[in-house]
Order: C-alpha cells, then structure tokens, then sequence
C-alpha cells in the first residue's frame, strides 16, 4: 500500500492568461488568477480537464487505445480522474488522481492587450467591443508553473504504468488557458520528477485503552465544503470540515490502498488494514473546526448568551428580566459578533470566489448551463482540529489495532478534501493535545 507524489512543471510561451474571477484593476475585463500572494497559478481542475480531453482524443483516434499501454481506455480514465453521475444517481466516482494548483514564482512584467470585435457586415470595430486583457509577459516569453500530483496505489508497478499515461496525455495537449485560439497559452514542456513513495504500513503503538484521537489538519489549498446552495449555480462554502467528509476520505483512501472501486462499501473480510475495515461503521469523527493556535478548538457560543455592555448566559434564569437596566440583545439583534466569535476560539477566514465551467468535448468551448462558482476557504496558516471516537461496543483487544490502522492512514496527507479535493496534512495526537478554546462556564 503506497502513498504516491510527484513533482511537475508546465512551460508555457506567453502571451497566456487563466482569467480571474476576482476584479483587478481599473479598466482591465479580463485578469490573471493569482494566489493569495500575488503569484500566477493554473487551477489543478483545469490540468485534469485538460488531461482528460488530451486521453479522449486519443481514444478515438486509437480506437479506445487498444494495445497502447500509455492510453488509458475509457473505464480507466473513468477510475483516474473520476465521472459525472447520471441525473438522479448520487453514487460517488471520486478520481484516483489529484492534480495541486500550478504556481509560477516568476515576476510579472506588466502591460495589458486589446482585442476588438469586427461586425460582421460593414467589418469594422463593432461598437462596444473592446476587450482589455493584462498581459503579464511579453510574447514569445516562457512562464514555467509547478505543482504536484498525488494518488494512492496498492502496487508498486503501477506507478510507473499512471505516470506513463499522464505523460502521454500532457505531451497531445497544445494549449492551457483562455483564448485558445488566438494562439494564448502555447505548452512548451512538460516535466515530471521521480516519484516520492511512501508505504502505508501500521505501526505497533500502544494506546493505553484509548477510545480517542485528537487530529490536526492543515488543508494546502484553498478548499469548498459546500453546503446548500445559494443559487443554483453558487456554492457557499462552510467554516467547518464535517466528520462525514473526513470519514469520507479516509473511506476512498481504503479503496484506491485495497485497489477497490471507489464506490465500494468498507467491509469486514479484508487481508489488509482488516481492523478498520472491521469496525469502520464504529468510528465517529468530530467537525474540524478552524483555530489559529492548532491546539485551541473553538466551541459553538451558546444561543443564551446576550450583550448588554458585557456578555452574559442567561439560560438559568426563570423569567426574561433587564440586565445593567437595558433589555439584553441575543444573537438574532448583534450587528456584530466578531468579538463573540474571538473569545470562543473562532479566528477570521479569508475568502475567494473561484467560477468554473466545464468544457463541452465538441466545439471545445464553454458547456451550456455549466457555469458555476464555489466560495474558496483560505487556510493562510490556520489549521482545523477535529477528534476521533471509537464505540464503546469495539473489543478493548481490538481497539490499538484501530488505532494504529487509523493513524497510518492518516499520517502524512488525506486526499480529496471538500468540491475542490485538496490534500490535506494530517497530524494524529493522543487524547488532550487539544483543549476547547473556551469553558462555557466561564462566560
């Protein structure tokens, strides 16, 4: 059981541009998307969309690359980088593959570009159009993005066989970024370094009788855990990492590890990591909340708790009453509750507005009706603290093996965080490295 990562870099000759979907300066309509430090970046969704287009070409040219070992053939592309669900069915095909964003560290020189649009009968500038896009290189220059990819494999030989494909994939692609055919974002060169193998193994630990883990998690990206919907198209992201969700990655790290269909269900009867497999269905995880410190987790403030001058928890009192001779205000009346938020261990996120849309395969432009946006969480150095529970009803002889079969999976990193599927460092402690924020007595 393998844990897979390779360093990659894109070279590209400008003039080339991933739009942003922030608003830049005054007068641009089209800006380069950077990161939170000013530095250029490809979206890792945009390299797999490419990378699956790059395989589906070559499928049909090859006839489903029959014979050709570096063509992935259909259901292999379907297990690399996942497959949409049918209308009405919600069974995960999560992607075996997961691309990091591409960053360039170059500095950019400036400028912009015009583009106009000629009417179509009198071929003059039709009114209106000019388009202004920031042209951060000069032509013919090359811009050099890095980034990574990870999976996880049960075989050794594997490794080479996924990375052959992916090689062979980027090398049929000519293009990356907008305004593909007016000759932006020509690919240069690909490179890929040797892989960084790291086995899973479990380690023997002896836990005490310990029934919980306290873990840290530092997301390395910008991530979406979408909850409802704002509008159909617009995914608002929540503050928390939900306990199902990191149960979730860990299910479909089981699966790639075993070499199992990604959807298959955790069952007992597996020659390996048999002990989690067994009582997967007894494991409980906490929400991951966000913290500053990494060893304070933030606690929910309780909804009795009011303002007036001062904070106060009014849930034993009988009846409603005046508090310093004015009526209390409750959480529905504050205007602002950064500073509840502060006492109770919440730190201020950062976040960013991410528009996508998929591809259509045909006319290689924009798919109808697929334009979609996810707010984007910010980790900037905060971290997110959650716990492991084990029932009470799991064997006490049985529990250390858990443990340890937990902890070996989630050491190092966790795959397929949130819509955006970030990998995520993880860290496993024992039971009290981590302390709630706040005692609600206290208030």
């Amino acid at each position: 059981m393998l844990q897979v990562d390779i360093d990659a870099s894109i070279t590209l000759k400008a003039p080339f541009i991933t739009q942003s979907s922030s608003p830049g300066a005054y007068g641009f309509d089209s800006v380069q998307a950077r990161t939170l430090n000013g530095n250029l970046f490809i979206p890792g969704t945009h390299i797999a969309g490419k990378l699956r287009e790059a395989w589906e070409a070559l499928n049909s040219i090859l006839e489903g690359g029959q014979g050709v070992e570096s063509i992935p053939s259909k259901s292999e592309i379907s297990c690399l980088l996942g497959d949409p669900a049918a209308d009405g069915d919600f069974t995960p095909r999560r992607k075996k593959i997961h691309f990091s964003d591409f960053i360039s560290l170059e500095t950019s020189t400036g400028g912009f570009r015009n583009r106009i649009q000629i009417e179509e009968h009198r071929k003059a500038a039709n009114q209106g159009s000019l388009l202004t896009i920031e042209a951060t290189f000069g032509s013919g220059r090359t811009i050099t993005f890095n980034g990574l990819l990870q999976f996880d494999t049960p075989h050794k030989e594997d490794i080479f066989h996924i990375q052959q494909q992916i090689q062979c994939g980027m090398q049929w692609i000519a293009q990356i970024g907008a305004f593909r055919t007016i000759g932006f974002g020509e690919l240069v060169d690909i490179q890929m370094g040797a892989p960084r193998i790291t086995k899973v193994q479990t380690s023997v630990r002896k836990w005490q009788g310990a029934t919980e883990l306290d873990l840290i998690i530092e997301p390395s990206e910008p991530f979406c855990i979408a909850g409802r919907p704002a509008t159909d198209n617009i995914f608002e992201s929540s503050v928390d990492i939900p306990g199902g969700i990191i149960k979730g990655c860990i299910a479909n790290k089981i699966n790639h590890l075993l070499g199992n269909p990604s959807d298959a269900k955790i069952a007992p009867g597996q020659t390996c990591l048999a002990n989690i497999c067994k009582h997967f269905h007894q494991i409980r995880i906490t929400h991951g909340f966000p913290s500053a410190s990494c060893f304070k987790r933030p606690v929910r403030p309780p909804l009795s708790l009011v303002k007036a001058d001062d904070l106060f928890d009014v849930a034993l009192l009988e009846n409603p009453c005046l508090i310093n001779d004015r009526a209390p205000e409750f959480q529905v009346d504050w205007k602002d509750d950064s500073d509840v938020n502060s006492l109770f261990g919440w730190p201020k996120l950062k976040k960013d507005l991410r528009v996508r849309t998929a591809i259509d395969s045909e006319t290689l432009r924009s798919a109808d009706n697929q334009l979609f946006a996810y707010e984007m969480i910010i980790p900037d150095e905060h971290c997110w603290l959650a716990r492991v529970h084990l029932d009470e009803t799991i064997a006490a002889e049985d529990r250390d093996a858990v443990l340890n079969e937990l902890s070996a999976l989630l050491e190092n990193r966790l795959l397929g965080l949130g819509k955006s599927k970030v990998s995520s460092r993880i860290s496993v402690n024992p039971p009290g490295t981590v302390v709630d924020a706040q005692n609600i007595g206290d208030v």
